[in-house]
């Protein structure tokens, strides 16, 4: 049996129960633009990341019910800081207020606390907080006003500030040394929004957690695109011929390039993406990572599409501009004409 016959037999066409994005009548162009891939196979570990950041140590803030030996020394604080400057405002305001009452015969809520606190016992009456040696009544008595907005004041600001600082919340740093994953990921789901940890290694290449395989139409692994089929046809053709078996060993040897030329190009790309490096220098969230990574995957994917387009389109422009002629006349015809002497014109 002659073997182009046998070979023939044995030529295994595409498999139509084969699962594929593509349909039955899809174009090279079509396939060319998605570069022959059917589907990525993507895996990335969050384990391997994980341990390529090797934290150790972490810290999280959690809300605390302040104690009363914090309430007491803040009160200690705020009442010394009180005491400067409500000793050095007071008579100062009272003093001025006093000298416009002599311009102005006004009641003021100085006259009217006065009248309030005669009602008051003796010796609370006579409290002098700003004595001196001076006798005179108008003196003493200015003393007696400062003394009494002394206390007053004090007293409702020093409430204020044990009823703000009581009621409050205190903001607690806690740190500690990290033991493994699962110990991280409980922390966590406990302190989602203030749980960190530093990472001991800040760059970390991509190749370390992440898997790319695409897996590519079968037409590039099929028994069209190899040489025993392609020499097959070339046998047969003649390069005379208009037909699809003149034709064909060219067409095929084009698809196989092409594919050859897709995955070398794939190839590229990936071996760039393993060596970028992933930057961060705190330890993210399982799912953090896993939106970067998708959006990474989805970025490499268009841009190594186009790339090859720029590529391709760079070679189809430079067949174009060199004129370059096919064997078979594909691009180009030769006509021979007859003119009026019956002379072949070329």
């Amino acid at each position: 049996m002659n073997p182009n016959t046998i070979l023939y037999e044995q030529t295994v066409p595409l498999n139509i129960s084969i699962k594929t994005r593509y349909k039955t009548n899809v174009t090279i162009e079509i396939l060319v633009d998605n570069l022959f891939i059917e589907e990525w196979n993507d895996f990335y570990s969050y384990d391997k990341y994980y341990h390529s950041c090797q934290p150790s140590f972490c810290s999280y803030e959690i809300q605390q019910r302040r104690n009363s030996i914090s309430i007491l020394t803040e009160i200690i604080g705020i009442y010394s800081g009180l005491t400067i400057i409500i000793r050095f405002l007071i008579p100062n305001l009272v003093r001025l207020i006093r000298r416009r009452q002599r311009h102005v015969q006004v009641t003021t809520t100085f006259d009217r606390l006065n009248i309030l606190f005669q009602l008051c016992k003796t010796k609370l009456l006579e409290l002098n907080l700003f004595r001196n040696r001076s006798t005179d009544y108008h003196t003493v008595r200015k003393q007696l006003i400062s003394t009494r907005s002394y206390l007053i004041t004090f007293i409702l600001i020093l409430s204020l500030c044990i009823l703000y600082t009581s009621l409050t919340n205190k903001l607690i740093t806690v740190k500690f040394q990290f033991k493994d994953l699962k110990q991280y990921e409980q922390l966590y789901n406990k302190y989602p929004n203030t749980l960190t940890c530093s990472c001991n290694e800040l760059s970390i290449k991509y190749e370390e957690f992440i898997q790319l395989t695409p897996i590519y139409h079968e037409i590039c692994s099929s028994d069209f695109v190899q040489q025993e089929w392609i020499d097959y046809l070339s046998v047969k053709a003649n390069i005379n011929d208009r037909n699809f078996q003149a034709t064909g060993s060219f067409q095929f040897q084009s698809v196989r390039s092409l594919c050859r030329l897709i995955e070398e190009t794939v190839d590229f790309s990936l071996t760039q993406l393993y060596s970028t490096i992933f930057v961060s220098n705190q330890l993210i969230s399982r799912d953090l990572f896993q939106n970067r990574i998708d959006n990474t995957v989805d970025l490499f994917i268009k841009s190594t599409e186009q790339r090859f387009k720029h590529i391709f389109q760079t070679i189809r422009e430079l067949f174009h501009g060199s004129a370059v002629l096919t064997t078979h006349q594909t691009n180009w015809e030769y006509d021979i004409l007859l003119n009026k002497l019956n002379e072949y014109v070329y």
